[in-house]
């Protein structure tokens, strides 16, 4: 659930923080923007030692990159605003 705030904490000043949702999966968290339609990211946090930030591209295909942990998901800040942004 961290992970969410910190993805929230990103997007805020991009769009406002109650359109931004969740879902969960077996093997990741889903961020969404509105609804499932608009992905924003994946986060796979389940495996300790393999922690994966999944960010949508233009095409909506995803690009995983590894993350140490939930802090590092703001290194990312620029991609899921662009993400955001495309969908406005």
């Amino acid at each position: 659930m961290e992970a969410f705030y910190v993805v929230k904490s990103v997007l805020r000043n991009t769009v406002e923080v109650n359109r931004i949702i969740y879902r969960t999966a077996q093997a990741y968290i889903g961020i969404f923007v509105d609804n499932n339609r608009k992905p924003v990211c994946r986060l796979y946090l389940s495996n300790a030692n393999n922690k994966k930030i999944g960010l949508i591209g233009e095409d909506k295909k995803e690009i995983k990159n590894s993350i140490v942990s939930v802090d590092d998901i703001y290194g990312f800040s620029t991609e899921l605003t662009e993400t955001v942004k495309s969908y406005l």
